[in-house]
């Protein structure tokens, strides 16, 4: 009977260790799924800082485009300023877009050198 015993004991403690190791498994893939998640949330933040970022640059590029309209309209002749203004409000966007381009990537590939995300998963 002793033996009977101590047979179903050490059953019963793998059981349990069987069903600690599942549950820690559980545990990793959703701590995994949380960092993937924290990943993309990190590129989505570059993503709207810098749309952020250019919806002024157009809108400043908009108040230019109406200060020309309307002084061409009056029948005036448009200061080289504001066709300045254009061209320096054109190289902020393209130095903004290509800013974006390098912390797009910088991001992603954070997550895939870190084995957070794999290429072309859904995440990526």
């Amino acid at each position: 009977m002793g033996s009977h015993n101590r047979l179903a004991q050490c059953s019963e403690l793998c059981k349990d260790n069987d069903e600690k190791a599942l549950d820690c498994r559980d545990a990793v893939e959703e701590l995994k799924e949380s960092v993937r998640d924290l990943y993309k949330e990190a590129f989505d933040n570059v993503v709207k800082l810098y749309d952020g970022m250019l919806g002024q640059i157009e809108h400043r590029q908009n108040i230019l485009e109406g200060f020309i309209d309307q002084t061409e309209t009056q029948g005036y002749i448009v200061s080289t300023k504001y066709y300045d203004a254009l061209i320096n409000n054109e190289q902020g966007k393209l130095e903004k877009l290509n800013k974006q381009r390098q912390d797009s990537i910088a991001a992603m590939n954070d997550a895939i050198i870190n084995g957070n995300i794999e290429v072309n998963s859904e995440q990526w």
